[in-house]
């Protein structure tokens, strides 16, 4: 009896209901995302393996994604979520609180404050990817903020494809290749 009582907790407990929806909870720098909504882009890792990047935000569409411009500390990371300054111009964009996950396990945390963006660590769980690229999971993802205090934003996310949104670098195969020969070049010299 005992050990069908064992089997039946360890079967119950193991398997999570399905993704349905989009939702964060918790805060960074006591920053939330209610209305959460995520858009996301596929790309290679450094090692020419998949790659998903996702974006979660307020009201969140692909129209509002932005790259830094070059000469910006983060120019080669994941797209920013904007709005335009001043709701006039499109010139100039700020940013707007938004989390960032990779399949990869990296994390990032836009906290709308000018151009602040915190690094950490995710996990994503119940990876499923449909016929047409929507890309859903349940992830957690931590940040370690003021003074090293683990701040952590969980909850699920169903991501839209999005031709618009920029991984960032991913360090592709063939630009590790042209790294390589350049370095070998200059070996030889």
């Amino acid at each position: 009896m005992r050990l069908r009582a064992l089997a039946f907790l360890l079967l119950a407990t193991g398997c999570e209901p399905e993704v349905t929806s989009t939702f964060a909870e918790g805060t960074v720098r006591g920053i939330s995302l209610p209305a959460a909504a995520a858009v996301s882009a596929a790309d290679t890792d450094i090692l020419g393996g998949h790659r998903q990047t996702v974006w979660i935000s307020s009201g969140l569409v692909c129209s509002v994604l932005r790259s830094a411009p070059l000469g910006e500390p983060d120019a080669f990371g994941p797209s920013f979520v904007g709005s335009p300054a001043g709701g006039v111009s499109t010139s100039w964009w700020r940013r707007m609180p938004a989390l960032i996950l990779t399949s990869s396990g990296g994390a990032f945390f836009d906290t709308g404050v000018e151009d602040e963006r915190l690094r950490g660590t995710s996990k994503l769980w119940l990876e499923k990817t449909a016929s047409n690229g929507t890309f859903s999971a349940r992830f957690t993802a931590t940040f370690a903020v003021d003074g090293g205090t683990a701040e952590t934003i969980s909850g699920d996310f169903i991501a839209t494809p999005c031709a618009s949104a920029s991984p960032g670098c991913s360090g592709a195969p063939g630009l590790f290749l042209v790294g390589a020969l350049l370095l070998a070049r200059r070996r030889r010299r």
